[in-house]
């Protein structure tokens, strides 16, 4: 839930350090989606904010969680958007 706050509050650096260490800790399906696709998000936010050369990261993210939860549309969405 660190993590969230961080990314609720726009703060990407603090937001990406606590999904990355989410990332690595194996729990509950649903929660390993959700990090993955958060992870994704925050990494095109710094993007965003900053100079566009972390795309590739943050794809392999979306297709990450896709391939967790293929029936869930999201990540397909952000990497058409």
């Amino acid at each position: 839930y660190l993590a969230q706050t961080y990314h609720c509050l726009g703060d990407w650096e603090n937001a990406y350090h606590f999904y990355t260490l989410r990332s690595q800790i194996q729990g509950w399906d649903e929660e390993n989606f959700m990090t993955a696709l958060r992870l994704a998000q925050v990494i095109e936010q710094k993007i965003t904010t900053k100079d566009g050369s972390r795309w590739d990261e943050a794809l392999a993210w979306y297709l990450k969680s896709y391939s967790m939860r293929p029936y869930r549309i999201e990540p397909l969405l952000a990497i058409a958007h």
